[in-house]
């Protein structure tokens, strides 16, 4: 059964479900068995769907095993009203993980160059604060100096 559910699938999310359903409780392998058995006896599938008035959406895979896709796009004909996606959503739902990596490489591109950025800004930032300082130091230098020369000036004045 795992072999013929989930030959040539490489990956399972949450884990192999054949396996989670054969270590389940007996009664859900026994509810599966049932529903296995009456899906394998339902014969009038695809007669009954020319009975189905009502909007339907019909979602195909390419691997399904129990419905492949040729029997399964003659079903989504017979439906009045269905909606089919089969390789044209699929088509699009892989162009939208493209454009998802794409932006997700993009953002992490941005996100170096912004660190980057500010990396130099901080650097640019850091030496200004220390030009400043320096500069205060000067002028504060530069005041005393002014201030003496005016001492010197005042007290010749009076001194005179």
């Amino acid at each position: 059964m795992m072999k013929w559910g989930y030959e040539g699938v490489k990956k399972f999310i949450g884990g192999n479900p054949v396996q989670k359903i054969i270590n389940s409780p007996r009664q859900v392998q026994e509810g599966l068995a049932i529903d296995l058995r009456a899906c394998n006896n339902y014969k009038n599938g695809l007669k009954a769907t020319a009975n189905v008035n009502c909007p339907t959406l019909c979602i195909l895979g390419d691997k399904d095993k129990m419905v492949p896709l040729d029997k399964g796009k003659k079903m989504v004909e017979n439906i009045k009203n269905s909606l089919k996606t089969i390789e044209e959503d699929i088509d699009r739902e892989k162009s939208i993980i493209i454009d998802a990596t794409s932006n997700e490489k993009r953002l992490r591109e941005e996100k170096n160059e912004l660190i980057e950025i500010d990396s130099k800004y901080y650097e640019t930032e850091k030496k200004s604060d220390e030009d400043l300082a320096k500069a205060v130091e000067k002028s504060n230098e530069e005041q005393k100096s002014v201030e003496k020369i005016i001492n010197i000036i005042i007290c010749k004045y009076y001194f005179f």
